[in-house]
């Protein structure tokens, strides 16, 4: 013990050197090494510092929380987090021990990430429930947005409707509930797991679509950033020091990248959605304030704002906007006369329409009190479904109404446009009527962060206003480093090794929808199953076979739409494609499978 902690207690400068740093196995690369370099790393601490204690809270928490979780339980929607190894420069790849993959075959874990919650799926592959009226009930019921009205879209036609038997694993699987789900006959190698075996999975469930978080310039920038700054000045980006060269060189070039004056960074995506929609709609100040006959101010009508919100939008955008209106209906802390008057009326309103119906929305703009400031937000490429924002004719909207447009770019940024990867924008050629292009550092990028690109002056507003902002501490310095270098591998240059990248995982996205009989319309292409023991088994199907692709089911998604989510990278090789076409094969799930086709009522029947 007297040794550990002596070797605890090592000055860092002494383990700087790359000899030292191997004799200690930090300086490992491989998925193997990795896990004998975190055993070593935490061997460098004293026992006591790695040993929890078991935590208590006052009994009407510890009560509060054990109602809570066993809700969860009770409506199967309690997920951990299990840890992987990934490969060594492969982003597509990782290797899991043999406890994480049976609770991932167990169905008490999946890998859902979040979106917007109402419409029915209007593209992709549909599986229809056992019960006949299911398709009908859902459009019925998921139509309806949470404002209460309804949407008058069809359902997409050149959504794959296959039968309830479609599937081979539902013979053996559909009738079990989730926690047993995987039925060991399905792969007697992995039904009686040891805790020394491990798996190699080949992800479709990544978000780094053009595998640039492996890229080699991407991994020498960050390392290189990291060997020689650490993670950088750490405090808030307002804080003066913390705001670094390399910091204004990235938003410099995003603002390039989207054809804007200036961008601005934020610690996550999440971060730069909540602050742009909280500062955006933050108030002007008192209107038509005037002074009584005593001299003291009277408050004036504050400037209304409605926010318009497609129904699919990431929950960023979903809790930005709640939080600004919140906040506007709160009376003012400072007012004495607050807590004797009733509750001020919200001075920011929130509408959501009904899924990229343009028509909807116009009608909603023309009845828009005048004098109000108005604000549409969307997605441009939507996470769950993998369809676009119809964003041409949003932009017609935007000239005839005179709203401000803010674009959520996260999935489509670096993966569409044919001159840099600007985005959904430049693919449909709106890039300069947006207001506001939000986007993420995390997926195509590869690296980590958020940022808004806009005019100076709304830059100069989300910084001062933007509390998610201005209470973050600044980027690491190898963040930054490795979303310039992707920018500069993906987008400038000579632009050549982005737009191979970007063709190939087009052309993936091309060669899955083909085989699953439907025009892929983006990298992320969803097969919508509908229930969730339909959608746990294929996933635990095509797990047995080495394939990530999550089940994704409520409350991510509305109940009845349960669903795979396949994401497709250029870091997946042909042969991993050809796989995975392979293995939904096996399931039903192709275009030779089908004899007929439909819209959700189960006119095509699979062979098995």
């Amino acid at each position: 013990m007297r040794d550990q902690t002596k070797l605890s207690q090592r000055s860092w400068r002494e383990l700087e050197s790359d000899e030292n740093l191997k004799q200690i196995g930090l300086a490992s690369s491989s998925s193997k090494d990795l896990v004998s370099t975190q055993s070593t790393f935490f061997s460098l601490f004293p026992v006591s510092l790695s040993s929890p204690k078991k935590m208590t809270l006052p009994q009407h928490w510890d009560a509060w929380l054990s109602a809570s979780i066993g809700e969860l339980e009770r409506g199967s929607r309690l997920r951990e987090l299990r840890a992987v190894s990934p490969a060594h420069a492969d982003a597509t790849r990782v290797t899991v021990d043999a406890a994480t993959l049976a609770a991932w075959r167990a169905a008490t874990m999946d890998l859902g990430s979040g979106g917007g919650v109402s419409m029915p799926p209007r593209s992709g592959v549909v599986l229809p429930h056992s019960d006949p009226t299911t398709s009908r009930h859902q459009r019925s019921a998921m139509s309806t947005s949470t404002s209460g009205r309804r949407s008058g879209v069809a359902p997409n036609s050149t959504a794959v409707a296959v039968a309830d038997d479609s599937m081979a694993v539902g013979l053996m699987m559909m009738n079990q509930p989730p926690s047993s789900a995987s039925s060991s006959s399905l792969s007697p190698s992995l039904s009686t797991p040891t805790s020394t075996s491990t798996t190699t999975l080949t992800l479709f469930s990544t978000n780094d679509y053009l595998g640039l978080s492996t890229h080699p310039r991407v991994r020498q920038a960050a390392s290189q950033a990291a060997a020689s700054l650490g993670c950088g000045p750490r405090a808030s980006a307002l804080v003066p020091g913390a705001f670094t060269t390399a910091h204004r060189d990235l938003e410099r070039a995003l603002s390039r990248l989207k054809g804007t004056e200036d961008a601005l960074l934020f610690p996550t995506g999440f971060a730069a959605n909540a602050a742009t929609m909280a500062a955006l709609c933050g108030p002007v100040g008192k209107k038509n304030a005037e002074k009584n006959s005593s001299g003291a101010e009277e408050r004036g009508e504050e400037e209304l704002v409605i926010v318009f919100s497609d129904e699919l939008n990431h929950a960023s955008i979903v809790d930005g906007a709640r939080l600004a209106a919140r906040s506007s209906s709160l009376p003012s802390p400072s007012d004495p006369s607050s807590s004797s008057s009733p509750p001020p009326s919200p001075r920011v309103r929130i509408v959501i329409y009904p899924h990229n119906d343009i028509p909807y929305l116009d009608r909603d703009l023309s009845q828009v009190p005048r004098g109000a400031r108005k604000l549409v937000v969307t997605d441009s490429l939507f996470s769950m479904d993998g369809d676009f924002a119809d964003l041409p004719a949003l932009c017609a909207l935007r000239r005839k109404h005179g709203f401000l447009l803010v674009v959520d770019e996260a999935h489509a940024t670096l993966v569409c446009g044919s001159r840099c990867g600007g985005g959904a924008a430049e693919l449909f050629g709106v890039s300069s009527e947006i207001d506001v292009h939000v986007g993420t550092l995390s997926k195509a990028f590869g690296a980590h962060g958020g940022f808004a690109a806009c005019s100076s002056r709304l830059r100069s507003l989300l910084a001062n206003a933007g509390r998610p902002f201005a209470f973050s501490t600044a980027l690491p310095a190898p963040a930054v480093a490795a979303a310039l270098a992707s920018l500069e591998v993906a987008a400038f240059e000579s632009g050549v090794e982005g737009k191979e990248l970007r063709d190939r995982v087009w052309r993936h996205a091309r060669r899955v929808g083909e085989a699953l009989g439907l025009r892929a319309t983006s990298p992320i292409i969803p097969v919508f199953l509908g229930g969730e023991k339909e959608a746990l088994a294929a996933s635990g199907f095509l797990l047995d076979r080495g394939l990530h692709v999550p089940a994704i089911r409520p409350p991510t998604v509305p109940k009845g739409t349960s669903r795979l989510r396949i994401s497709l990278s250029a870091a997946h090789s042909d042969e991993d494609v050809g796989r995975l076409i392979g293995a939904l094969a096996e399931l039903g799930l192709s275009a030779k499978g089908l004899s007929g086709r439909g819209s959700g009522g189960g006119g095509g029947r699979s062979k098995l």
